[in-house]
């Protein structure tokens, strides 16, 4: 048996090798100076440079340090408090009974001022196969100048959600999300051409499932964990008073697909190699106004549905672009006793915003409380120049097993 185990550790080493040299190759065959679709040294145009516009960008923003420290991981890590806005069906794999955390993170601190996302979560697992959920998620904006306006305003986004998860069999877990979504903004302020703006809000929902599974390398025990999570099934929602397609945004939709193998060399000691995929379930901006409202673009125009299933399909340039929405994330998770090290990347294409950083964790746990630090280092300048997130957890109570 233990001489499995060296050709094992061997493949998965080379594996994890293997992943941080293609991400490496995809950098370098990035543009490294197309910021907002041009390039900042001559201002010139990116190739095909069609981003999917939308607004609420926090709510696929991870605001968990753990996640962060592994590239954005958390569609199929480790079941606990990370699960929640990633991925909740997850949760229904936790073990403890009852956990809570709260997590800061300083966005765009060297850009602009007084930026910050705050999250609480907590879950309670009712039995070993039921899990009850739920997040607050605040996004503060402070002494922002808008359109012209002499004065400063003060608004935020808030994200409040519920879910529940069960267990199906011993292996696969099912979760369904509710939140609720508000945007306050300018307080009845003229928009251009008299338009007055209001708060905007809407309902979505969030369709999770998880697969796990133990497995065997040799002497080390392993677990196979896999996950799928379509997030932010919603609305599309008006600034405006007046309601019209032409200001109508899509909320973020997102498909997240993700694979995490944990190898369990001891108690307490272990190293996990993640990597997700997620792609915007949004139509794809395209220059077409032959249907509908000549006024209109024709992709502003599609419903909730037909974006959804019409988002593989829709891109100008086809295939290609279609892959070229894919965002990709790999990380890395080493445990030793109390402590955890984290490492990570992110990759977007530079036609499609372009967002490339690498990510560094550190965690300490004992006795239930957990503290996590990420800093994320951008490796474009299309992306925050550096970035830290700081949470806090506890958890408490094994669940007792059927």
């Amino acid at each position: 048996m233990k001489s499995k185990t060296f050709p094992s550790l061997f493949f998965f080493t080379f594996l994890l090798l293997l992943l941080m040299s293609q991400s490496l190759q995809l950098l370098a065959q990035s543009e490294p100076n197309c910021v907002d679709g041009r390039n900042q040294l001559t201002g010139e145009l990116c190739a095909n440079p069609i981003f999917i516009k939308t607004n609420l960008f926090f709510i696929n923003y991870p605001s968990d340090a753990r996640s962060m420290g592994m590239g954005g991981i958390g569609i199929a890590t480790e079941a606990g408090l990370t699960s929640i806005n990633m991925n909740s069906s997850n949760l229904a794999f936790a073990d403890a009974r009852f956990g809570i955390q709260q997590s800061y993170v300083p966005v765009y601190r060297f850009f602009r001022n007084n930026l910050r996302l705050f999250n609480a979560s907590s879950y309670f697992k009712i039995n070993d196969a039921n899990v009850i959920a739920a997040s607050l998620r605040y996004f503060g904006h402070r002494g922002i100048n808008f359109v012209g306006s002499q004065a400063e305003d003060n608004f935020f986004d808030l994200e409040g959600l519920i879910s529940y998860n069960r267990k199906l069999g011993n292996h696969f877990a099912v979760g369904v999300s509710l939140k609720y979504i508000y945007l306050k903004i300018w307080d009845r302020r003229s928009l251009g051409e008299g338009s007055l703006v209001k708060p905007a809000q809407t309902m979505a929902t969030d369709i999770s499932f998880t697969y796990q599974k133990p497995i065997q390398l040799g002497n080390i025990k392993g677990k196979w964990t896999s996950g799928l999570a379509v997030s932010n099934i919603g609305n599309k929602i008006h600034y405006l008073v007046e309601e019209s397609p032409r200001w109508a945004y899509s909320i973020p939709t997102n498909l997240g697909i993700g694979n995490a193998f944990t190898m369990e060399f001891a108690k307490d000691h272990s190293l996990t190699l993640s990597a997700d995929i997620n792609r915007l379930l949004m139509p794809t901006p395209s220059s077409l106004k032959g249907e509908g409202d000549p006024n209109v673009w024709d992709y502003q125009e599609k419903g909730l549905l037909e974006g959804m299933l019409g988002s593989f399909t829709d891109a100008p340039n086809g295939f290609e672009e279609e892959w070229n929405e894919n965002q990709y994330s790999f990380g890395l998770e080493y445990h030793y006793k109390a402590f955890y090290v984290r490492h990570g990347y992110y990759l977007q294409h530079a036609t499609k915003g372009n967002r490339k950083f690498m990510a560094n964790g550190l965690g300490v746990k004992g006795f239930g409380i957990g503290l996590d630090f990420s800093y994320i280092l951008s490796l474009n300048q299309a992306d925050l120049p550096e970035s830290y997130r700081m949470t806090l957890s506890y958890d408490f109570g094994a669940v007792d097993k059927k």
